[in-house]
């Protein structure tokens, strides 16, 4: 009896060290719940010349990477900073384009996703940027780019449009 009542005291704290351990291991490996995840973004409300664009956005933001506001559903949208439309709702603007930083060298060249405006110094009209915008259309046929939801383009570096600004 003795045996038994000793066995089932081990097999007890057994049972309560791997509940104990998964509990612990759940909780370091849980998903952040989105309201602690969204790191907040914004579309300027002004427009800049490319040679502004690294200077456009509020204090505690900077001059977005498309790698950075890519992913939609870890972003929180700051309507009280950025431009807003008619049906945003607290949500990004579509079909609005904004200056983005792209990742890449120093480049000028007509290609989206490579073009910076040589890094954003330029302002010359023979220059080109990169830009993103909400895709507009949900029609089949629109949306299935490499980064959809988004679309790229280029303007010439004289142009002004918006930036896309995330939290620092």
């Amino acid at each position: 009896m003795d045996t038994f009542k000793a066995g089932s005291r081990i097999a007890r704290a057994a049972i309560q060290t791997i509940v104990g351990l998964s509990a612990v291991v759940g909780l370091s490996f849980a998903a952040p719940s989105p309201a602690d995840a969204n790191t907040k973004f914004y579309l300027t409300q002004e427009v800049f010349p490319a040679n502004a664009a690294l200077t456009a956005c509020a204090r505690g933001y900077h001059m977005a990477s498309m790698w950075e506001i890519l992913e939609l559903g870890s972003l929180k949208y700051d309507s009280s900073r950025g431009f807003v439309t008619p049906d945003a709702g607290s949500g990004p603007p579509s079909t609005q384009p904004g200056w983005v930083r792209t990742g890449y060298y120093p480049f000028s060249a007509n290609v989206p996703g490579g073009s910076n405006c040589s890094v954003w110094t330029s302002n010359s009209s023979a220059d080109y940027g990169t830009s993103v915008m909400l895709e507009p259309s949900w029609a089949p046929d629109a949306v299935g780019s490499r980064i959809s939801p988004w679309r790229a383009g280029v303007f010439s570096c004289d142009s002004r449009i918006q930036v896309w600004c995330v939290h620092n």
